[in-house]
């Protein structure tokens, strides 16, 4: 406590001392690699795929030590997938004090969790959509939910250290499915985090050229939430009703993180496995068009120059400060980067705390 209390009043300090970007959290795409073919995927099938080498992660590492980072999210792809992940992990788990790592499941034998036990991680986010038929279907494998099943019981038996969060994208095809599926996750004693489908041009493609979003679905959505139990229900599950609302009934979005000016460029960096930096993914114009970037600026790679440098350099800051007015996030609603700006800065997470949502 007393470690990230400290990251934290550094942060503060250079934040209204000089106005810099400073990554106390850092997402970091160590792969575009994956086993599976989700049908509602953002990753561009086209794009080159990319590994971060070990010695360039190994720098990246130590500089992000040096520059306060308390929380480290390992994503991919699928990570698991990363020849020596264990060292990746150990480098890691030496530097930052707290690594969580998203995965399918698929990789998670006995071997893998006593591995990510023995390197420190903190957390451990499953894939899991929906009951077996539906998840199986959307994620294109037939394994795809025994083997998130099985994994939970290696890590709970030989990695009981670690914290297990099932990770739900809520969307109308496994809407029906969720009532059954909180339930189970109740029953196998683990923790579960919502998130809402994005919808990017690429996935409404693979969709047939259709938007999935209904009034059916949002009022699904609406008693699914009245059901659970309170304790289950946070803010960023709140507002999706909020969001996909807006999105089938032009409703207008009230809550202040919609409108209010966007401080994640200054807390939180988003790092490839390609080199490439930025405040959030976002700024892929693939993306996020809205934004004004035809795709991250090249000389924000850190196969070009430090991390340091480019995070202290004018364009990176004028960037940082062109997307404070960012009004993407009323389109695209990304869990990765709705949720940290509703808890910090501090000022955040009292004010949207106090506010009653409909």
């Amino acid at each position: 406590m007393k470690d990230i209390v400290l990251k934290v009043a550094r942060w503060y300090r250079t934040f209204y001392l000089s106005g810099k970007p400073s990554p106390l959290i850092t997402h970091l795409v160590l792969t575009n690699i994956c086993n599976y073919n989700c049908s509602f995927c953002y990753l561009d099938p086209e794009e080159e795929n990319y590994t971060l080498p070990l010695n360039k992660f190994e720098e990246l590492i130590k500089e992000l030590k040096s520059l306060g980072t308390y929380y480290l999210y390992l994503s991919g792809g699928e990570p698991l997938l990363v020849k020596d992940i264990g060292r990746y992990l150990s480098l890691t788990k030496d530097a930052i004090p707290y690594l969580h790592i998203v995965t399918n499941g698929s990789f998670l034998d006995q071997a893998m969790a006593d591995l990510l036990n023995r390197c420190g991680v903190d957390e451990v986010s499953l894939s899991l959509d929906a009951m077996e038929k539906t998840h199986n279907l959307y994620r294109k494998n037939e394994q795809a939910f025994s083997s998130v099943m099985a994994g939970i019981a290696n890590l709970k038996r030989f990695a009981p250290r670690v914290k297990i969060t099932c990770t739900t994208v809520i969307a109308p095809w496994n809407i029906e499915d969720q009532g059954s599926l909180s339930k189970l996750c109740d029953s196998l004693g683990v923790a579960q985090r919502y998130q809402a489908i994005q919808e990017y041009p690429m996935v409404i493609q693979r969709q047939g050229g259709e938007s999935l979003l209904t009034r059916e679905f949002v009022g699904k959505l609406k008693e699914f939430i009245k059901e659970l139990p309170r304790k289950k229900v946070d803010h960023y599950l709140r507002l999706q009703l909020e969001y996909f609302f807006s999105l089938t009934e032009g409703g207008e979005l009230k809550h202040p993180i919609f409108h209010d000016p966007c401080l994640l460029p200054y807390f939180y960096v988003n790092i490839l496995g390609s080199g490439e930096v930025s405040p959030c993914y976002g700024v892929k114009s693939r993306l996020y068009p809205g934004t004004g970037y035809i795709d991250t600026p090249k000389e924000f790679n850190i196969f070009k120059d430090s991390l340091s440098n480019i995070l202290e350099s004018k364009p990176y800051q004028k960037m940082a400060y062109q997307l404070k007015g960012c009004s993407e996030c009323e389109r695209y609603f990304a869990s990765c980067y709705i949720r940290p700006r509703l808890s910090f800065p501090l000022g955040n997470w009292i004010r949207y705390r106090l506010r009653a949502f409909r």
